[in-house]
């Protein structure tokens, strides 16, 4: 099971989230923590920010065989799920994060809809989302 909050994988049966300590205890979180089939597969759990405006959200981001899933941190001004499903996607970038580092992906929808992440091992997080459009 992921903790609904930070993303961490933990022990079926917790109450609370060893990482970030939210609550599970309703059947309501728990139900939400599973991947939607068992079809599915996690691929990748990574800590990512996401640029929602101005503001970089961190949190987790998890690449599945199906989509991209971040999870911002407790701790954000701005929280929630952001939920990409990979079909929708026409490309990724590369990009320098502040201009020098090498640790931004950009991510390009079908409908032009962009989602800008930095996070470390950005590499092999898209090749890991290449690999899966590949698949399709």
């Amino acid at each position: 099971m992921f903790c609904v909050q930070c993303g961490r994988q933990i022990p079926d049966n917790s109450n609370f989230c060893p990482s970030c300590g939210v609550s599970l205890a309703s059947s309501e979180n728990k139900s939400n923590n599973q991947p939607p089939n068992d079809e599915e597969q996690i691929l990748m759990d990574i800590g990512a920010n996401l640029f929602r405006g101005i503001e970089g959200v961190g949190g987790r981001l998890k690449v599945t065989s199906k989509r991209l899933v971040f999870t911002s941190h407790m701790f954000n001004l701005q929280r929630g799920i952001t939920e990409i499903p990979i079909s929708n996607i026409d490309h990724l970038e590369r990009d320098k994060g502040l201009g020098l580092i090498d640790n931004q992906m950009v991510v390009v929808l079908k409908s032009g809809v962009r989602y800008k992440f930095v996070l470390n091992k950005r590499d092999t997080v898209i090749d890991t989302i290449i690999g899966v459009l590949k698949k399709q």
